[in-house]
């Protein structure tokens, strides 16, 4: 979801939220910082937390984000500098959260399944796919579509409760 989101992010500051270019390009480069800072510390949070606390952790990031995203849509006078400040927030927690989730995925998988041939296989295609999934989505949001947003936050609560499940 990250490489899609960042291809849209700059279009959408400049496009929907009237940002300037120059401050759509910040919230770009802070998004990446954020993964940066991402996964240089999952590395040493690793060694350190079970790798199940590690997905939760950044699943619940994850959602968080996408309602602070999903939640900032107007552009409005009287809320448009509180929803510019909250689409900033949103964008680098999106950025810090997505990062390390595959990596911490694939290795919560590794205690239930030999992650060699077919499983990494069948877990890459699906990782990709759900990536994939989200083109139209994004797109949608872009354009304004309201009838995904609950759609979108119903579907960010079921993977939160799946994730948790899947943990505990």
């Amino acid at each position: 979801s990250g490489h899609l989101y960042f291809e849209y992010v700059y279009s959408y500051a400049v496009c929907v939220r009237k940002f300037s270019n120059k401050t759509a390009a910040s919230l770009n480069s802070a998004y990446f910082a954020a993964q940066m800072v991402a996964r240089f510390s999952s590395i040493f949070l690793a060694a350190k937390i079970d790798s199940k606390k590690l997905l939760l952790f950044f699943g619940v990031g994850e959602a968080v984000s996408a309602f602070l995203l999903y939640s900032v849509r107007g552009t409005a006078p009287d809320v448009k500098s509180l929803n510019d400040i909250l689409f900033f927030i949103g964008t680098c927690l999106l950025g810090f959260s997505d990062s390390p989730l595959y990596g911490a995925g694939v290795a919560v998988s590794t205690t239930y399944l030999s992650m060699v041939g077919i499983y990494q296989c069948i877990f890459a295609l699906g990782n990709y796919s759900g990536q994939l999934s989200l083109l139209s989505l994004v797109g949608d949001i872009v354009n304004q579509a309201e009838r995904w947003l609950g759609l979108s936050l119903v579907a960010n609560i079921g993977v939160f409760v799946a994730i948790y499940f899947l943990v505990y």
